[in-house]
């Protein structure tokens, strides 16, 4: 909008006080009906909110449509795809959902089923439904996707990744694509030059011990790994004793599994808040076991603090060959714990790593550089739709 553009923004579920321009647009009963997600490929009728919204998705209204998370069971896919018959439109891929059978991520062949099942609370544990692998539920959406999967729009990836496995799937030969990296707003937040020694404050952490943080939304999601990242943390020698700092939802509930540590846990709820704790931190510890380009370590860069991960997925582009960060074979966790030994020990290397990281991001991952990409594409999407 501040560009000169007329913006709605539709998401799924009413919330009170919404901003301007944005519209929940499913029933509220829908909700009840989600059980049948179970069977995707034979329900997309259930959708009635969005298939209601998107009948009305016309030129005369929109000049360009963008989809972003279309996952979660709450939008009929074959509206969808006759809105995006009728409108140019742009679909950025967040994550592999839409080019597998529905998964955030693929872990088939890289984790054990069993492994993950062990690590899932809820009834899917139960019923042996990882939704990381292969099942009956996954093969439905799988299905679905199949029938149903616009094919007009122009794919936008955040990483090369990702854009690679565009570009082998079946279900979007034909289509057009496109790499933007993710901006990073943490770059317009003053707070992301703040003193290390009042970030620590701010989270009441000691001044005189190395940090290690790890933060997620949701630290319990099975592919950011968490489980592998205490498991580093606790490799450590006891000398070193580093401060823990967990941020995310239920974070309280994994100070059980770092014995003798200290742990701080808490929630950002702004950037500002977001960027002390990168500040407060030596190290940032993603041990993901699939990315596409992950915001965590954009923004732990933008701060100016290292990183350790994992080399998958889109965090291999972020940390090159080991020029902006340490990455460890996947999903080596006694390598990993080596990396994240190495740079709590040697400020030198932290700082070097750090430097890199940060001059990469600010140089390739502007907020305003992507939507000048965006932008661009939707007037490619625009100038090519027939």
């Amino acid at each position: 909008q501040k560009r000169g553009h007329e913006v709605q923004v539709w998401i799924a579920n009413p919330a009170d006080n919404l901003p301007a321009g944005v519209k929940a647009i499913c029933r509220p009963w829908e909700r009840r009906l989600l059980p049948l997600d179970m069977l995707a490929d034979w329900t997309d009728w259930r959708h009635r909110g969005s298939i209601h919204a998107l009948a009305d998705v016309t030129r005369q209204q929109f000049d360009v449509m963008h989809i972003h998370s279309v996952s979660g069971g709450w939008m009929s896919l074959k509206a969808l795809r006759e809105a995006c018959d009728r409108v140019p439109s742009v679909w950025t891929f967040h994550d592999e959902w839409a080019v597998t059978n529905g998964f955030i991520c693929d872990l088939t062949g890289r984790v054990p089923r069993k492994e993950v099942l062990q690590e899932i609370q809820s009834l899917g544990r139960w019923l042996g439904r990882s939704p990381y692998h292969d099942n009956w539920k996954n093969r439905s959406v799988g299905r679905l996707l199949d029938r149903f999967a616009p094919r007009r729009p122009v794919l936008v990836a955040p990483s090369k990744h990702m854009l690679s496995l565009i570009e082998k799937s079946p279900r979007f030969a034909g289509s057009k694509s496109v790499h933007i990296n993710n901006g990073v707003s943490l770059l317009e937040e003053p707070a992301r030059k703040i003193d290390r020694q009042q970030a620590r404050q701010a989270w009441n952490i000691p001044q005189d011990r190395p940090v290690v943080l790890m933060v997620a939304a949701h630290l319990h999601d099975v592919h950011k790994g968490i489980r592998r990242g205490l498991q580093a943390i606790r490799k450590l020698p006891v000398s070193l004793k580093p401060v823990v700092l967990l941020l995310g939802k239920n974070a309280d509930a994994l100070r059980e599994h770092l014995p003798g540590l200290d742990v701080v846990t808490g929630y950002a709820g702004d950037s500002a808040e977001l960027a002390r704790a990168y500040r407060a931190a030596d190290v940032t510890l993603i041990p993901s076991l699939g990315d596409n380009f992950p915001f965590v370590a954009l923004e732990s860069l933008a701060c100016h603090t290292s990183i350790c991960a994992f080399h998958i997925g889109g965090l291999k582009e972020i940390i090159g060959d080991n020029q902006r960060g340490l990455a460890a074979s996947p999903y080596n966790v006694d390598e990993l714990s080596r990396h994240l030994q190495s740079l709590l020990e040697d400020a030198p290397l932290r700082s070097r790593l750090a430097d890199a990281g940060q001059s990469w991001v600010e140089t390739h991952c502007s907020l305003a550089g992507q939507i000048q990409q965006l932008e661009a594409t939707y007037q490619r999407a625009i100038d090519t739709f027939q």
